[in-house]
């Protein structure tokens, strides 16, 4: 992060790039689903769950704390 003129942060571009992909699959997959069901579910159904876990898988949104291992040595 950095300090850009004004004095506030600014994100990395990396970061900035993720942040943008998180939201259009909020938007695209996941609020749609939300506004479905009851508004006391604690969960999703099993189906739709798993769909969503690959889709965030796909878009490399998936274990997002996990870092990343190099096939290199060293």
């Amino acid at each position: 992060m950095s300090v850009d003129g004004t004095g506030a942060w600014k994100l990395p571009e990396e970061l900035v790039l993720l942040r943008d992909t998180v939201r259009r699959f909020m938007a695209a997959y996941v609020h749609p689903i939300e506004d479905t069901l009851p508004h006391d579910s604690i969960g999703l159904p099993r189906d739709q769950l798993v769909e969503l876990q690959a889709k965030a898988r796909q878009l490399g949104l998936w274990a997002l704390q996990t870092r990343r291992i190099s096939a290199a040595p060293g």
